[in-house]
């Protein structure tokens, strides 16, 4: 485990989380995942500790959503990192197929699809809507239909990984680790609202830009000492060795950096709106945008150091 990345911006845990995690547990127990999956999202794991530093303020409902949101990331995270092992498991096509068919039909009754993870896709999207509403639900499964893209085109892009620049791997990082996905949770989650106003607004997708960012940095930061193991190759860390010729023990170095840069550049952007003038009542609407991302950015840091899946 690498140094943890440490900074001023105080977290808070979400006092539901005993309660959530009892229930977590339960609905986790009864959805008959394979031994494998089961087993990278319990215990230790601490999938319930991380939604609940994610956010901080969501009711029991909420968080429990939220959580097997974070699940359902753990086993697709697993499944492709071992995607060549014969052990019977899903291709690629047949995987992202049938994602792509629960997140489109989920409120309809349904064919009970052959993976079990189908049903916890299945069950994260029933619960988000029940606790976010209508509005939430059809944007998050939108932006996870949009991520199933992404990772379509990721096992030939990392064929070019040698090539290509941090800049433009972590442009294209961000849509397959579902990132784009997270900040719509966010925002509902820790905002409560749409923010329809700033849909279009260009400091608004600067803020998306840099937490996307530190999101990315963080998980290849931590993740890097597990996935050298394994066949993924989308990390920053071999980006840097593969592109830039650092040595690992640099190139950890300089993710760390990285992700110190945006929070950085996050509180750069937040005195700016703060001392704008020009920008009216959206000014307050910005800041508390980026206010909703602020527990991702310390639960990104400092889950990793509290969860057995990066030791």
């Amino acid at each position: 485990m690498p140094a943890a990345i440490e900074f001023t911006y105080e977290g808070r845990r979400n006092p539901n989380i005993a309660e959530t995690e009892s229930a977590y547990g339960s609905l986790i127990a009864g959805l008959g995942l394979q031994e494998s999956d089961r087993a990278v999202i319990s215990g230790q794991s601490k999938i319930v500790g991380a939604a609940a530093l994610v956010y901080p303020d969501a009711d029991a409902e909420t968080l429990l959503a939220a959580s097997l949101w974070t699940a359902c990331l753990i086993v697709n995270d697993d499944r492709w990192d071992y995607v060549q092992e014969d052990d019977g498991r899903l291709s690629p096509g047949e995987w992202f197929d049938g994602v792509t068919e629960v997140v489109d039909t989920w409120r309809a009754s349904g064919t009970r699809l052959p993976d079990p993870f189908f049903e916890l896709v299945r069950t994260t999207m029933s619960r988000l809507d029940a606790a976010l509403g209508t509005e939430a639900a059809d944007e998050i499964g939108h932006e996870i239909k949009r991520a199933i893209t992404a990772m379509k085109w990721e096992g030939v892009w990392n064929e070019y990984t040698k090539k290509t620049s941090l800049a433009t791997y972590l442009s294209f990082r961000r849509g397959y680790c579902t990132m784009d996905v997270q900040v719509v949770l966010d925002k509902w989650i820790n905002g409560g609202r749409s923010f329809a106003a700033l849909r279009d607004d260009p400091i608004r997708r600067s803020i998306d830009d840099v937490v996307v960012r530190f999101g990315c940095l963080s998980n290849d930061y931590y993740s890097w000492g597990r996935e050298k193991k394994a066949v993924d190759k989308s990390n920053a860390v071999r980006i840097l060795m593969d592109h830039a010729g650092y040595d690992e023990s640099t190139a950890l170095a300089h993710v760390r950096d990285e992700c110190m840069q945006a929070v950085t550049d996050l509180d750069c952007i937040e005195e700016s709106i703060g001392r704008s003038l020009h920008l009216g009542s959206q000014a307050q609407e910005l800041l508390d945008y980026l206010a909703c991302h602020r527990p991702l950015i310390y639960a990104a840091a400092t889950w990793p150091t509290e969860t057995d899946r990066y030791r």
